[in-house]
C-alpha cells in the first residue's frame, strides 16, 4: 500500500518510519502551504532542551501551491541553521561521518522549498539506506487510495502518548532526558547506521 506524505525540512523521526514501514511513498507537492509544520521547520536537541529551525519562505500573493513556495534569504538563515546543528552534535558519534553532504545541501540556494526538502530526503534515504519507491503528486487531491500522512503530525501539537519511541543515547540527554521524535538529523548523528534498525 501507498503512503501519502508531505514535504518535511529534515522531518521527525516517525515520518521516516513511515516511509520504512510502507516503501512506496506519493510526496504532496500541490497542497496549499500550511504555516507552522514540518515542511518548514525541524526540531532538534539543543544545550537548552528543543530547538526549533525554521526555513523562512516568501508569501506572494494569489500563490498557494507548495511547489511554488520560493525561500527567503534576506537573513542567513542557513549559516543559522548549520552553527546550530553543529553546536548540538558536533560532538555526537556520527556528525562527522555525514556533515559534509548535509553542509553542502544546506549551503545551496534552492529557489523553492519542495527542491531543498527533496534534495534533504534522498540524502536522509541514503545515509538511512532505506530503498523507498518515490513518486510526486500531479495535482492535488482531497482523497487518497492508501494511508494519507499529509495532516498527521505537527510541531504545535507534539508527541502523541501512543507512539512508543524506544530510547537512544543523545548529547544532551543528561541535561533535560531523553526527547523522542526529533528531527531525523538527531537520530542519524547519534545512532548512524544503527537508525534502520531503529526505524
Amino acid at each position: 500500500m501507498s503512503v501519502l506524505l508531505p514535504y518535511t525540512y529534515l522531518g521527525p523521526i516517525h515520518y521516516f518510519s513511515a516511509i520504512a514501514r510502507e516503501k512506496r511513498v506519493v510526496l504532496e507537492q500541490h497542497e496549499h502551504f500550511p504555516k507552522q509544520t514540518y515542511r518548514n521547520r525541524c526540531t532538534i536537541y539543543g544545550a537548552n532542551g528543543p530547538l526549533n529551525l525554521v526555513v523562512p519562505t516568501i508569501h506572494i500573493s494569489g500563490e498557494r501551491s507548495i511547489a511554488l513556495r520560493r525561500i527567503a534569504y534576506d537573513q542567513d538563515w542557513q549559516k543559522l541553521h548549520w552553527k546550530s546543528l553543529e553546536t548540538a552534535y558536533r560532538s555526537s558519534p556520527y556528525f562527522e561521518y555525514y556533515e559534509d553532504d548535509l553542509y553542502a545541501i544546506l549551503m545551496k540556494k534552492h529557489d523553492f522549498l519542495v527542491d531543498l526538502n527533496r534534495e534533504l530526503l534522498n540524502l536522509i534515504l541514503g545515509i538511512i539506506d532505506i530503498q523507498a519507491e518515490l513518486s510526486e503528486t500531479a495535482s492535488y487531491e482531497d482523497e487518497f487510495d492508501g494511508i494519507d500522512l499529509r495532516g498527521a503530525w505537527s510541531p504545535k501539537t507534539g508527541t502523541s502518548e501512543m507512539e512508543d519511541f524506544k530510547r537512544y543515547p543523545q548529547v544532551f540527554e543528561d541535561r533535560h532526558g531523553f526527547i523522542p521524535n526529533l528531527s531525523i538529523a538527531d537520530l542519524i548523528f547519534n545512532q548512524g547506521p544503527n537508525s534502520k534498525d531503529y526505524l
